[in-house]
């Protein structure tokens, strides 16, 4: 992909976190203003010892994001763009992927970095839930903070206002969300199952679950060929639902807290008022770490350099991460080593201490 396609990526990311956060210009620049003063003196000592980067050479390297269009994508576009500027020379190519796609690739080395959820990292090393089997040359490189995971929405003809009432009146429902290699649908597998429900129930009373992209998720609530969607928010997702007047159906705190006993990849993450057109008020939501891996065998040195450059442009890479949590989570990089799910590469737990983020 060319310089040219991935410049367009990016300037369509900042404008989408401009309409998210309506005069974020303030709120971003005052972000600036405060950032080096929150951070440890070891910190700006390590920022002052970049130079000796021990790393130099120009480097091949594929990153397996998300769907074109999406906040992944785009972010690993970026990415890619900072480790040119580190390494000149270098060819990095970034290919479509998903949540639960990405750490097979780069354990199995069709891809060397890639995009994913703390808590689907460690279900792939452990081999559970999603994978069949072991994907142990997955590490983490840095957590970029907490996201939501999926939201439910219903149709406004459709009369529930929980997933309960689905159970209890068995309705003949039309529900979509994603493909299984991506983040929404193993937690709203997960959720349903605390409810006792499986997919396979609802299609005894009639209804049906479909598989899609995010961009089909767009489509079928603007033509109602789904009765209820559990998806993420995207731009054109949240113009739809507001455009058709979808309704929201919360997932009680309660079951929040029985989907994280059963796989503490995830936490409890806090929606906030009018975060989007339809929170009314404060909500706990399932969350995970917003997480970049690497392959296990990389050169411990080449991480190290990848781990600098990412952690020293962390002011550049916050509009990415605003992108992906609705305008309200900014890149803490003395935050991006911890409850990432799954142990750090060597290589970017040494950089993280000599940047004075991590203890020694």
């Amino acid at each position: 992909m060319s310089q040219k396609t991935y410049s367009v990526k990016i300037l369509a990311v900042l404008f989408v976190v401009g309409l998210i956060i309506g005069g974020g210009a303030g709120w971003y620049g005052g972000y600036q203003g405060g950032y080096g003063a929150g951070q440890s003196q070891g910190y700006e000592a390590g920022k002052a010892a970049a130079a000796a980067w021990t790393w130099t050479k120009p480097v091949k390297l594929i990153i397996t994001a998300g769907p074109v269009g999406g906040v992944w994508y785009s972010h690993a576009a970026f990415v890619a763009e900072l480790i040119r500027e580190t390494l000149p020379g270098s060819t990095l190519t970034v290919t479509t992927g998903g949540g639960v796609a990405n750490p097979p690739r780069v354990s199995e080395g069709t891809a060397d970095i890639g995009f994913t959820a703390g808590n689907i990292a460690r279900n792939a090393q452990l081999g559970v839930e999603e994978f069949d089997k072991k994907y142990e040359n997955v590490y983490a490189l840095c957590s970029f903070g907490p996201m939501f995971i999926y939201f439910v929405f219903v149709n406004p003809k459709v009369t529930i206002n929980s997933l309960a009432e689905l159970k209890e009146k068995k309705l003949p429902l039309r529900i979509g969300t994603t493909t299984k290699m991506s983040l929404p649908e193993p937690a709203f597998r997960s959720t349903l199952k605390q409810y006792g429900v499986t997919y396979d129930d609802i299609n005894s009373w009639g209804g049906k679950v479909q598989f899609g992209s995010f961009a089909e998720h767009e489509v079928w609530i603007t033509d109602e060929t789904v009765d209820m969607v559990a998806t993420s928010m995207m731009p054109g997702i949240l113009r739809a639902l507001e455009t058709r007047g979808w309704k929201h159906i919360p997932v009680p705190e309660n079951i929040v807290d029985a989907v994280i006993k059963e796989d503490p990849g995830y936490f409890k993450a806090k929606l906030l008022k009018d975060q989007f057109f339809w929170v009314k008020e404060d909500i706990p939501v399932l969350g995970h770490a917003n997480l970049l891996i690497v392959r296990g065998d990389l050169p411990k040195e080449l991480v190290y350099t990848l781990t600098k450059t990412i952690v020293l442009n962390a002011v550049r890479i916050d509009p990415f991460v605003l992108a992906q949590t609705g305008g309200m989570i900014h890149f803490d990089p003395s935050q991006a080593w911890k409850n990432t799910g799954i142990l750090l590469h060597p290589g970017a737990e040494q950089a993280y201490k000599d940047l004075g983020l991590m203890p020694r």
